[in-house]
């Protein structure tokens, strides 16, 4: 008859150690890959973009470049991808620059729009252009001044979809700042 040891502290140590490998792997990789989440009309977004009558689809890119995605329509209504919030509660008389890089399937034009918003009010447009797209990747760079005191700053990226323009864009390394004064 074989007699077993009732003292489990290898046993601990173990699962101890086996969490503790799992907690950093799931730390990795949040802090290496896009965070997934699913948006406030349970489409999916990637690292705080929501589609809008699209499929966001990430794309390869290096850390340096930042987060990629391809943003393609799923209807042939104007289709994009909406960033709720860019900075929340910037104070007022703040210079703010957003920069992005984009890209087109065929050559014609993407509108952008970066809005300053606060419920139950109009949002205010800070900046509502279009842009050429071609298919090389261009960088765009948006200065402005909060005006007012507003929740938060907010972007749109948009295209209206037909033969001449493409089917897709493509989104990457967003980058928004406030100045100090």
């Amino acid at each position: 008859m074989r007699s077993y040891s009732k003292d489990t502290r290898l046993l601990a140590a173990g699962v101890v150690a086996f969490l503790a490998l799992v907690v950093y792997l799931a730390v990795a990789f949040a802090n290496t890959h896009a965070s997934a989440g699913v948006g406030p009309t349970g489409a999916p977004y990637y690292g705080g973009y929501v589609p809008h009558a699209s499929k966001l689809t990430r794309i390869p890119s290096t850390r340096k470049q930042g987060l990629a995605f391809r943003v393609t329509p799923i209807s042939g209504e104007s289709y994009g991808a909406l960033v709720p919030t860019l900075t929340s509660d910037p104070p007022p008389g703040r210079r703010f620059v957003i920069s992005f890089s984009l890209r087109g399937s065929r050559p014609g034009r993407i509108g952008v729009a970066i809005d300053e918003f606060a419920p139950g009010a109009t949002s205010v447009y800070l900046v509502n252009t279009t842009v050429p797209a071609t298919a090389k990747w261009h960088r765009f760079t948006f200065k402005g001044r909060v005006r007012g005191r507003w929740l938060g700053l907010g972007m749109y990226i948009s295209r209206v979809p037909n033969g001449r323009q493409g089917r897709w864009f493509e989104v990457r390394g967003l980058k928004a700042t406030l100045s100090r004064r």
